[in-house]
């Protein structure tokens, strides 16, 4: 009796560690588990409500001087940004996700020139800050543009 009271308290400590490596020791909740798969890139075939905002053409005339483009955001997480409203003449491109605080962040690839990355938020009046961070200078050179929806 003594020897198998000692062969169970050797075997435990192996059983608790199996099963701690099978089953985790974090889960998530259910909340969690749907806020994930509402996220754009999450497999649930949903948009989270704050990439929902961004979707769609907005007119982005420069901060600084007259230039005017078009930025095409979609709802598979993909963007792009054409000379002309009806999407012809695209100049760069690329992906973004939302944050949950409403901020856009996303690559771009500039056909010829070089890659960067794109930010942009929306304020409460419903206009858009979009910046253009330029990797190809030295330092990053950041082109803003405001959006209107078009």
């Amino acid at each position: 009796m003594k020897s198998n009271m000692l062969e169970i308290f050797r075997i435990l400590p192996v059983v608790f560690l199996a099963a701690t490596l099978f089953t985790g020791c974090e889960h998530e909740s259910r909340e969690d588990v749907l806020s994930r798969l509402d996220a754009p890139d999450g497999g649930g075939g949903k948009t989270s409500s704050s990439a929902k905002n961004f979707i769609g053409r907005w007119k982005l005339t420069s901060n600084s001087d007259s230039t005017i483009w078009y930025a095409f955001f979609d709802k598979d997480g993909s963007w792009r940004v054409c000379n002309n409203p009806d999407g012809s003449v695209q100049r760069a491109y690329g992906s973004y996700s939302v944050s949950d605080n409403g901020r856009l962040n996303g690559n771009m690839i500039n056909p010829g020139t070089g890659s960067g990355a794109i930010y942009a938020n929306i304020d409460s009046a419903g206009t858009m800050t979009f910046d253009f961070e330029e990797h190809w200078h030295t330092p990053y050179k950041t082109l803003r543009f405001i959006g209107v929806r078009h």
